[in-house]
């Protein structure tokens, strides 16, 4: 094996295990502002990292491992639900999901070009920002198709059923997602070309 190839495979072992890590630490302080799931982390982080190094092989490798191991620790078969929404809720909400952090790769040819000056940085945003989008989204179709039965009374006689998925899923997509630009732009800012050289050992020489 390669030493590139190893060094893949170590990295993307490593940063899952961070973007796990980071997961279930955010469900001891979320879990009761989010009762049904979703929480306010770093772990995108980890993915972000990956995307921008290794791009988008890297990046939906990492998303999708971190997606899928959470499913270890995850309540979602505990909800009693068809076995088809239950499918539906670990494909939208888990796998999807996070191999969609990957996708914030796409830009990292870009990021690399310009990883001398602050336009690197630019391209990292738009990065994190498409990524986190497309994550989003697929946690907003699974709201509107899986968790109807959990809106409240009140929201349903009150307003059209679909905005409390959108405005659930926001309440902490939106506020990981500046979390993470900041955490990513402090990482790149201070260790861009160790970051982005993949020919470069991130943990020592």
């Amino acid at each position: 094996m390669k030493k590139r190839e190893l060094r893949f495979i170590t990295e993307v072992g490593l940063f899952t295990a961070l973007g796990l890590t980071l997961d279930f630490l955010a469900g001891w302080y979320s879990n009761f502002i989010f009762p049904s799931g979703g929480s306010i982390s770093l772990a995108m982080v980890a993915i972000f990292i990956v995307s921008f190094r290794w791009g988008l092989k890297g990046g939906l490798t990492a998303g999708f491992l971190v997606g899928a191991l959470q499913l270890l620790y995850s309540e979602v078969f505990g909800y009693g639900f068809d076995w088809k929404v239950v499918t539906g809720i670990v494909l939208l909400d888990y796998i999807l999901a996070y191999t969609a952090c990957g996708l914030a790769g796409i830009f990292a040819g870009k990021a690399r070009q310009k990883s001398d000056g602050s336009g690197g940085l630019g391209f990292v945003t738009n990065g994190i920002l498409f990524a986190a989008a497309i994550r989003t989204l697929c946690h907003i179709v699974s709201g509107l198709l899986f968790f109807r039965e959990w809106i409240p009374e009140f929201i349903l006689e009150d307003y059209v059923w679909w905005y409390w998925s959108i405005i659930y899923n926001l309440g902490f997509m939106a506020p990981s997602t500046l979390l993470c630009i900041i955490a990513t732009h402090a990482l790149f800012a201070a260790f861009s070309r160790r970051l982005l050289d993949v020919d470069q050992s991130l943990f020592g020489r």
